[in-house]
């Protein structure tokens, strides 16, 4: 039976934790929280305040608090020497001074241990998209579009979120939102070459940005898109043009648009929708976690990471976040092709054309 640490008891926390009891050979330890008085009655999970019964008595830890206490968490299990691997909720840190200071002042060592959790790679639908855009006849897409909303900011515990103040989530829902897109361009086109966008407040609760939107050009010269809002209804979609052929995933299904061969002489016809895939809307987010907690198992069991996102990858999803903010505040896009930050990450999951032919 592997023993889980949760950092965190309410919200994503709390979704770990359920995730977890209901995966076999799983069962959930502990839940942290540092303030004792914040402790929930009733929960089926022992509570603790204690860090270091998270590091005595589990096999992994989730860290799953508000990510402006991610670095704090990752520096107190490194300095007390938690041997166990850790899968940190997305965005890995909160800043560019942050990322930085993950490479620079902890050990390579630890670092191979953490991962981090961005739910949308491991989507059906995802892996579907992925398969076809690196077919040989998929190659060469065009542009990209990403939309994910959902109505928080108009429920009653938006305001006693850290979502809502501008202190601790100045980038709004591009950092908790935004980020599983920018993964997902990492994962479906590589590394990017710049990033912009905007953010602004359209709902009346809390002092942060409830609405972001942001810019990406890819070093493939994919043009990308992300809308993110917490005053939106809930929504997901994704949409990638690409020479003969547009993937769309909405409502649950992933449809396949494909140029028929027609007389050249003749109108062109917007081409027939062909379903290739439905997904269940309400297992989107619990099959990932699942997926990610067998994972860690693999790797408990030595027999790797299975596709766990690796704490570079994750440092470079919050580089662009970092470069989005520095976009913001020069009012134009941040060259990432030139942050030595996000040069350093991505060369460890898009190695240069010259080591890819020593590898192969």
């Amino acid at each position: 039976m592997i023993k889980l640490g949760v950092v965190g008891i309410r919200g994503q926390a709390a979704l770990w934790a359920q995730a977890a009891s209901q995966s076999p050979g799983w069962r959930v330890r502990y839940c942290y929280h540092p303030v004792r008085s914040r402790h929930q009655a009733g929960l089926p999970f022992e509570q603790t305040d204690r860090l270091d019964d998270l590091i005595r008595t589990c096999d992994t830890v989730v860290i799953a608090s508000p990510t402006y206490t991610h670095f704090h968490y990752l520096r107190a299990l490194e300095k007390r020497g938690y041997p166990g691997p850790l899968l940190v909720e997305k965005p890995i840190v909160g800043s560019l001074k942050q990322c930085e200071s993950l490479l620079r002042t902890f050990p390579k060592s630890f670092l191979l241990r953490v991962y981090v959790a961005h739910n949308w790679r491991f989507y059906p639908w995802v892996r579907r998209m992925y398969e076809i855009l690196n077919s040989p006849a998929g190659r060469g897409a065009i542009s990209a579009d990403f939309q994910l909303t959902h109505d928080y900011g108009f429920k009653p515990g938006y305001l006693r979120s850290w979502r809502s103040q501008d202190k601790h989530h100045p980038v709004g829902p591009a950092e908790t939102q935004g980020v599983h897109l920018i993964d997902l361009i990492h994962y479906l086109f590589g590394p990017l070459d710049w990033v912009g966008g905007n953010t602004v407040k359209r709902g009346s609760a809390g002092s942060a940005p409830d609405t972001a939107s942001m810019f990406l050009m890819t070093k493939s010269q994919v043009s990308c898109s992300i809308r993110t809002s917490y005053v939106a209804p809930a929504s997901q979609y994704a949409r990638v043009v690409a020479p003969g052929f547009i993937l769309t995933y909405r409502d649950g299904a992933l449809l396949l648009q494909k140029r028929s061969h027609v007389n050249p002489k003749a109108r062109s016809q917007p081409p027939a929708e062909q379903i290739l895939l439905r997904t269940r809307p309400d297992a989107l987010l619990s099959e990932p976690m699942r997926h990610q907690l067998k994972s860690l198992s693999h790797l408990l069991d030595h027999k790797g990471s299975n596709g766990l996102i690796s704490a570079y990858q994750g440092i470079a999803n919050a580089a662009v976040l970092g470069g989005f903010a520095q976009s913001l505040e020069r009012q134009g896009p941040c060259f990432l092709s030139k942050m030595p930050i996000y040069l350093r990450t991505v060369r460890h999951f898009f190695p240069s054309k010259k080591k890819r032919r020593r590898l192969s």
